[in-house]
């Protein structure tokens, strides 16, 4: 997928490929900070709830999709299998084993240069299932629709902002940061939220572009 505008996709969005430091810096995120609004439900709904064991929410083999609360990556999800830690991989001690899953995901590498899959521990407040595909083959969007769009290895959530050509391409508005890119329809998906275990379609949002 080759978003219109290649320079724009270089000025601000920055390379979704996580490093080590990334890693590092997820496991002193602060789960009593609200999260942004393209940051899902379900964050305040399990610090507000214990939640179940991880495992039982999302068993070994799970598709499932991950977001993170670091600036730059809000409002994006990646694609991951929940899978058994290594016996060689230790938790780490700012990971609790009961809120906490072992994942590897489908596009994120490990090294920038490398070839090898990211797998990390994820908090399961930042865990969601894999949304279910599209009935529709050729879905039509409308200005105002909030969608889904695949980006930079990731699902990043926006707003239609102009039909360039009906069933064909769309503008789509990112809040976080704010730019403006172009996709063809097999990019882009209804966005859904999970909330209280179902997936809810967000009413139509209006954007005013300066």
């Amino acid at each position: 997928m080759n978003p219109k505008s290649p320079q724009s996709q270089k000025m601000r969005m920055q390379t979704k490929i996580k490093t080590k430091g990334l890693e590092n810096r997820r496991q002193q995120h602060h789960p009593q900070l609200a999260p942004a609004t393209s940051t899902p439900t379900q964050f305040n709904f399990y610090h507000q709830n214990p939640p179940k064991p991880p495992y039982s929410l999302y068993p070994v083999g799970s598709q499932v999709e991950v977001t993170s609360d670091e600036d730059g990556f809000r409002g994006a999800w990646f694609v991951a299998t929940v899978i058994h830690p290594p016996s060689s991989f230790e938790t780490p001690a700012s990971e609790s084993s009961s809120s906490s899953l072992f994942v590897e995901y489908k596009n994120l590498l490990a090294e920038e240069n490398g070839c090898a899959l990211l797998k990390e521990f994820v908090d399961v407040a930042f865990v969601r299932p894999k949304p279910p595909v599209d009935e529709e083959k050729d879905i039509s969007f409308e200005v105002n629709d909030v969608v889904d769009a695949f980006f930079q290895d990731g699902w990043w959530t926006g707003v239609v902002t102009e039909v360039v050509e009906r069933n064909s391409r769309y503008k789509v508005f990112f809040s976080n940061p704010p730019e403006e890119l172009e996709f063809g329809s097999s990019d882009l998906r209804v966005h859904k939220n999970w909330v209280d275990g179902k997936w809810v379609r967000p009413e139509k949002e209006v954007w005013m572009l300066l």
